[in-house]
């Protein structure tokens, strides 16, 4: 087998691999700051959605998040979920999920939402193209705001769509996946309602760059990214690394989610039963966090050599990463 050099070695192995994929800054890349960050209002209808929620939350709206069927997805709706809690702890804010792994505005989402009593529905990580569902949605008296990151072939015009693959945004990081807009559409809603709560999910905003594969060398991005493994705050997130590194890790790196977390969570997803998808939201949301699930485990006795039983407490994160782990199992 022959091997094509690419570009010239200069006797650096390290700076010959980091130039020869195109990366020039390397001190940059091995420590991402905050100075490519584009501010969040630059996105086209950010400002006006961030006001139209903040809108809601004043009036007490009921509020409804739909859950998109990946990492992605579940990282972008509970993030979203987890941020009106606390801007707004007296918000009614339920959820939907989808009853197979799909995405965006099916059928069964759309019977769900008109039987609802919401004011506003929010579509994290999908919806961009469901512009017959969302004018339904807009006859029905329901305000839509869409936070993607999707390709757009035929939006609606009777909802607030912030997406950054838009060509009316003033500047855009393409790279953000879903979980990465809600963050921005987070840090909207900061400066208009002069708090600071955007910055506490990081280590969700990790999982869905890192699920939804983006590109982790562009700065904003691998800094969200570091910013999320250096600052593990998720009970469920900590649960399941628990589970996974039962000796600990020192530090973790992006492929330790790739090969842990994120495989886990879209096994829940793509074969998962009902209960097992809304345990993993709910464990990720931080929702019915004093639910206590009594559990009959097995564990191999010694001396025996049989399976002698005992009953575990589990807490709602402990009960999701077992069910994530029978899914991933299947």
């Amino acid at each position: 087998m022959k091997i094509k050099q690419i570009g010239e070695y200069n006797g650096d192995i390290m700076e010959t691999l980091f130039k020869n994929r195109g990366i020039e800054n390397v001190e940059l890349l091995k420590n991402p700051d905050n100075s490519s960050d584009i501010d969040p209002f630059k996105y086209h209808n950010m400002e006006k959605g961030a006001n139209i929620l903040a809108a809601h939350l004043l009036a007490n709206s009921e509020i409804g998040i739909l859950v998109d069927s990946d990492a992605d997805g579940f990282t972008s709706a509970s993030v979203m979920y987890q941020y009106i809690k606390r801007v707004q702890p007296s918000s009614p804010v339920s959820y939907f999920l989808h009853d197979v792994r799909t995405h965006g505005l099916t059928d069964y989402i759309m019977d769900k939402v008109s039987t609802s009593s919401i004011d506003l529905l929010i579509i994290p990580d999908a919806g961009s193209n469901d512009k017959a569902q969302i004018d339904k949605l807009h006859h029905m008296g329901i305000d839509v705001i869409i936070v993607d990151h999707h390709t757009i072939e035929e939006p609606s015009e009777n909802c607030i769509l912030i997406n950054n693959q838009s060509y009316n945004n003033e500047e855009s990081n393409r790279n953000l996946t879903g979980v990465g807009m809600v963050y921005k559409f987070c840090q909207a809603i900061d400066k208009i309602l002069k708090v600071e709560e955007s910055h506490n999910f990081y280590d969700l905003i990790a999982i869905g760059q890192i699920g939804d594969v983006s590109d982790i060398s562009e700065n904003e991005v691998r800094n969200l990214v570091f910013k999320g493994l250096n600052n593990i705050q998720s009970p469920f997130v900590k649960a399941a690394l628990k589970e996974c590194f039962p000796d600990g890790i020192e530090k973790i790196a992006p492929k330790d989610l790739s090969f842990s977390i994120i495989p886990m969570i879209n096994a829940t997803i793509r074969v998962g039963n009902s209960e097992e998808r809304n345990n993993l939201f709910k464990a990720m949301a931080q929702i019915d966090t004093d639910q206590v699930f009594e559990v009959v485990k097995r564990k191999k006795n010694r001396t025996t050599g049989k399976f002698d039983k005992f009953d575990v407490k589990q807490t709602i994160f402990e009960y999701a990463v077992d069910g994530c782990k029978r899914a991933r199992g299947r």
